[in-house]
């Protein structure tokens, strides 16, 4: 079939069969305009594309009888029938990417999975190289503390003297709420005075080193505390290690 390009009327010879699967978007060579193309009801589609080194003169031919012979109101321009080559259009395969396009899509997939691990990940990852803590909070994601779902309970305490020394003796439970098993970090123990005054700290491992996942460990710590201070209260807290 033949095809025209209404930007600068150049003409095609082009297969049937590139419309068997129905209307494709085509360009024209000479100008780069691009159009709709369909194939018309009337024209039976060919099996294979004819040749492309047809001479343009046979067709013009037989186009020129056609439109003498169906418009007898007005005659048409004949159109030369100087014997030269022409060439088929290019017709864009949309589904056909540039080898970098899609190379470049490969890259930005694998360079998307490996953020998303790291991440999700970011918690074991800090656990493992606790310098990079610093470039999630850059990012305004830290990681979750080791103690996350650690929560203290029931904390007391008291003062007693063993051996001729006063002991600060501060009793309490550890309360998992996470459903993983979680070891137990250090903690830092402070007796407070009137107003919330620090008297005196501790940092220390506790005698509990591990909770399970929704379970409940006890512990009860006994500190020298020669002191002649009152405690009105104690705060304990865990700490990075």
């Amino acid at each position: 079939m033949i095809l025209q390009c209404s930007a600068c009327n150049t003409k095609y010879l082009i297969a049937d069969s590139f419309f068997t699967g129905g209307q494709r978007k085509v360009r024209c060579a000479k100008c780069k305009a691009e159009w709709i193309a369909t194939l018309p009801n009337n024209i039976d589609v060919v099996e294979t594309a004819p040749n492309p080194d047809i001479e343009f003169s046979d067709v013009l031919k037989k186009e020129n009888d056609s439109l003498a012979e169906n418009n007898n109101e007005s005659e048409s321009p004949k159109v030369s029938s100087e014997s030269r080559k022409i060439n088929l259009p290019a017709v864009i395969d949309e589904n056909v990417y540039p080898k970098w396009l899609i190379a470049f899509m490969a890259v930005a997939l694998i360079a998307s999975w490996i953020f998303i691990g790291i991440i999700l990940e970011r918690d074991s990852i800090v656990k493992t190289l606790p310098e990079t803590q610093e470039f999630y909070s850059v990012l305004g994601i830290a990681a979750k503390p080791a103690w996350d779902g650690l929560v203290f309970e029931d904390i007391f305490p008291e003062i007693s003297y063993q051996d001729g020394t006063s002991k600060l003796v501060v009793s309490g439970k550890i309360y998992n709420s996470t459903e993983d098993f979680k070891d137990v970090p250090n903690v830092r123990i402070e007796a407070l005075g009137l107003n919330d005054n620090v008297i005196k700290s501790w940092t220390m491992p506790l005698s509990v080193s591990s909770v399970g996942g929704l379970s409940r460990e006890a512990f009860k710590e006994v500190l020298d505390f020669n002191s002649s201070f009152s405690i009105e209260n104690v705060r304990i807290d865990f700490v990075e290690e």
